[in-house]
């Protein structure tokens, strides 16, 4: 965090559009474009400088001080656990981490059924299946795990479901929600440490822009 420029980083993908738009209605940029290749964008002005990141990077910029602070969904954070602090939660992206099995499959098991689940959310899922007391095995997976079940690698999914059309379209169907994920905000904690009052106020900014934010999907899975 040294040197005049404060690195805030936002997220690549599907978060990108909402962060952009919400950061915007901070007031701390404009013309904010996601697909723009330097990835970068600097306001001289305020002396931030912007990062367009796939979260799970943007948690490690955070995490190592090199970004002051850093859009991470929820989940990103509850698989990680980095030493960082959680500020606000900024209410886009909203989603909810569910456990999805094949339409004709019966929910729950039978008694003593050890089941196969791929995600890409393996502590999410191994803990509340624990919780639940069903034995299982995880499969790590980085992607594209709703066509696991049919495709014979596993008999159920843990994703994040926002309408549902993915798992319809995939022959799946919700077992179980397992929570709300929504993005939130984090901070390196020496960022709020160090006295630079820009990290304040960019904080406070997002938080009244997010909560202005109306509740709602921030995409069509």
């Amino acid at each position: 965090m040294a040197g005049r420029w404060l690195t805030i980083v936002l997220p690549k993908g599907r978060l990108a559009a909402e962060a952009a738009q919400l950061v915007e209605a901070a007031g701390l940029a404009r013309d904010l474009d996601p697909q723009a290749r330097t990835l970068v964008h600097e306001e001289p002005d305020l002396g931030i400088r912007l990062a367009w990141l796939r979260p799970e990077d943007g948690l490690t910029y955070a995490e190592r001080g090199v970004a002051a602070l850093a859009f991470v969904g929820k989940d990103v954070l509850l698989e990680r656990r980095a030493a960082v602090d959680e500020v606000v939660d900024l209410g886009i992206g909203r989603c909810t981490a569910c456990l999805a099995v094949p339409e004709d499959a019966h929910w729950p098991p039978p008694a003593g059924t050890r089941l196969r689940v791929a995600t890409h959310l393996p502590r999410l899922a191994e803990e509340f299946l624990r919780r639940q007391g069903h034995a299982a095995e995880i499969i790590h997976l980085r992607g594209s795990v709703e066509i696991a079940p049919r495709l014979g690698l596993a008999d159920a999914v843990v994703d994040l479901v926002q309408t549902g059309r993915t798992l319809q379209a995939n022959a799946l169907k919700v077992a179980a929600e397992i929570m709300p994920i929504t993005c939130r905000l984090v901070a390196h904690p020496g960022a709020r440490r160090a006295g630079d009052p820009r990290v304040e106020e960019i904080i406070e900014r997002l938080a009244r822009a997010a909560a202005a934010v109306p509740a709602g999907g921030g995409g069509s899975r």
